[in-house]
């Protein structure tokens, strides 16, 4: 889909990037899959080649598509080069306009949750976008004033 899959030190000088051998590389595939409950997940797995012949290190992420129903916004899964998984979901808070964001590992001994309201800088942003559109008409106003006399 047009989109880099490996890069890294060509270490051999062959042109490219073997994962028997000495060249030193990461290489990431991504795919669409749709698990037993009819949920489609986005998956990236990244291999890390970083001795000479040796097995590569693998991570891997699997973002969440469809399946999200009210209040889970976003959930993901990673699971880091030990093996370790960790669960990080989004969903709105039961008090109107808060994010509630939790992370679990997958044995469920570690959890950090998070609640948080949206930044309200929209207002400011308007404002400011106002003053910006008022000179740009002054200035140009006073441009064409300035030509027809």
């Amino acid at each position: 889909m047009g989109q880099l899959n490996a890069t890294g030190l060509d270490l051999n000088s062959n042109g490219l990037l073997e994962a028997v051998g000495t060249d030193r590389f990461t290489e990431t595939e991504v795919a669409f899959f749709k698990d037993e409950s009819d949920t489609w997940w986005a998956s990236s797995q990244t291999k890390y080649y970083r001795d000479s012949n040796s097995p590569p290190c693998v991570s891997s992420t699997r973002s969440r598509l469809t399946g999200l129903s009210a209040p889970l916004m976003a959930q993901t899964v990673t699971t880091d080069f030990f093996g370790n998984t960790t669960i990080t979901t989004s969903a709105v808070g039961s008090t109107a306009k808060t994010r509630v964001e939790s992370t679990d590992s997958a044995d469920r001994t570690r959890t950090v949750r998070t609640t948080s309201r949206p930044p309200y800088w929209h207002k400011s942003v308007r404002q400011f976008l106002e003053r910006v559109d008022v000179l740009y008409r002054r200035l140009r106003y006073r441009r064409t004033s300035n030509l027809i006399r």
